[in-house]
């Protein structure tokens, strides 16, 4: 099969297609992303020296040698994000999107259809305000789960992460302004990385995903206010799973095709297609980073507006005087919401938003889980909108943190008993209660390391 994908990058892109070929042979780029709230520079430490910035993304960074990032208590703390360089195009498209005024003013909704394992949607919780709000979906449960685990540790609380096909959004009618789709796809541009890809590559693969992105597409377009803005992206070269999708949404649908002004040229190649729309595509060789192809599309202002059954009456309810709101720093901002099971607190002025989603689709977290009588809510750990100080604190150094992470007991002083938080580096790593010298471990059993 390799035969053939190498016969049909070559028709469709024969200006590149020997550098591409070519970079599938050498070591993939390995890069991550700093989180602009937790990691100091002056405090925090890297797991290996970088190997110099992402050109597009100004807290992102290469290194010449995959680090063991399991190992590192950073990692966990959710300092910072190992991702792909390439999808960090994504990151400088909304923020132009948003300086050149195409997006409303704030606050924004955001919907990242196809969320996991989080790099976009950590990414879009960095780039995007407080105020705005960020819905994060996978329908697959188990990448869910990683999903979920990944936004509760980057800890952003205006956040919530839902397990939805994209048909269940119109349910909310037009309501987002901006909305991710990266779709699932047939993976050419992760053949360097990922060596399996291969095996599964293959002409119908290709003709099936691109069936199943058109479903998709007309799926969550509906969700989108008209003049809202669909990023579309795929991590694949073959213009059918790309140019096709977005010339079918401009024809189909009267969608404008928008362009990113002036990029780099020599690490991302822009094309304009007939239809008007614009194509922006990342290839190995080309790149410092693996095959990402994305497009910018606006809805038409004039389109119909849906509108949506759901109106917010509440899986959710407002509750009182919940234990652990005061660990929340302007603790006044928030509402502290449970469904009977579970317990968050949201931001006020999306209690109402989050209300809708309730309504319509699955939540598996939102804004900041508070936990109940008998256990704090690991989210509390990481989230940036914890008050400090106010739970007793047992700094970590780097093999009691390992030990913690593993879901090992670690030792406390004599005299500190009850509810402890465990930091690293002065970041929160998560729960334990202190009682006769040691610390009996709340780390989530799913979340711990195995690695020795």
């Amino acid at each position: 099969m390799i035969d053939i994908f190498k016969q049909e990058l070559q028709r469709e892109h024969p200006e590149h297609a020997s550098r591409v070929v070519d970079a599938l042979d050498t070591p993939a780029p390995i890069s991550l992303r700093l989180h602009p709230h937790k990691f100091d520079e002056n405090r925090h430490v890297l797991p290996a020296i970088p190997d110099g910035p992402v050109p597009w993304e100004p807290l992102a960074l290469y290194f010449g040698e995959r680090p063991v990032f399991t190992l590192d208590p950073l990692f966990h703390a959710g300092a910072y994000y190992v991702q792909e360089a390439s999808s960090m195009w994504l990151g400088e498209a909304v923020r132009r999107l948003c300086s050149q005024g195409v997006l409303p003013s704030r606050p924004l909704r955001v919907l990242d259809l196809c969320g996991a394992p989080g790099g976009k949607s950590t990414h879009l919780a960095s780039v995007l305000s407080d105020q705005d709000l960020l819905v994060t979906n996978e329908i697959h449960r188990g990448r869910a789960q990683i999903l979920t685990e990944n936004i509760i540790k980057w800890g952003h609380p205006n956040v919530v992460v839902t397990g939805n096909d994209a048909g269940h959004f119109q349910q909310l009618g037009s309501w987002f302004d901006l909305v991710v789709v990266d779709a699932p796809c047939s993976g050419e541009g992760l053949f360097r990385r990922d060596p399996d890809a291969i095996s599964h590559w293959s002409p119908d693969a290709v003709a099936m995903c691109t069936n199943r992105q058109h479903k998709i597409l007309d799926d969550i377009w509906p969700a989108l206010k008209p003049g809202g803005v669909l990023i579309y992206s795929t991590c694949t070269f073959n213009r059918s799973e790309n140019d096709g999708q977005v010339n079918r949404l401009i024809s189909r649908y009267g969608a404008r095709g928008l362009s990113m002004g002036e990029l780099n040229s020599d690490e991302v190649l822009e094309e304009q297609l007939s239809t008007g729309g614009f194509m922006y595509r990342c290839m190995p060789g080309v790149t410092k980073g693996e095959g990402y192809t994305f497009s910018v599309v606006q809805k038409p202002a004039s389109a119909e507006v849906a509108y949506g059954s759901s109106r917010g009456s509440g899986k959710f309810r407002k509750v009182s005087g919940h234990q652990w709101m005061q660990a929340l720093e302007l603790d006044e901002t928030f509402t502290p919401i449970s469904d009977g099971k579970r317990s968050y607190a949201v931001l006020t002025e999306q209690f109402r938003e989050v209300s809708q989603i309730a309504d319509s689709l699955f939540i598996h977290h939102a804004g900041v889980e508070l936990g109940d009588e008998r256990r704090v809510g690991h989210s509390l750990a990481l989230s940036v909108s914890r008050r400090s100080g106010f739970f007793t604190e047992i700094e970590l150094n780097k093999q009691q943190a390992l030990r913690y992470l593993r879901r090992e007991s670690v030792e406390a002083d004599a005299d500190v008993s009850g509810i402890v938080l465990l930091t690293y580096e002065g970041l929160g790593l998560g729960f334990g209660k202190a009682t006769r010298g040691r610390v009996n471990n709340h780390y989530p059993q799913e979340w711990r390391i195995r690695m020795k």
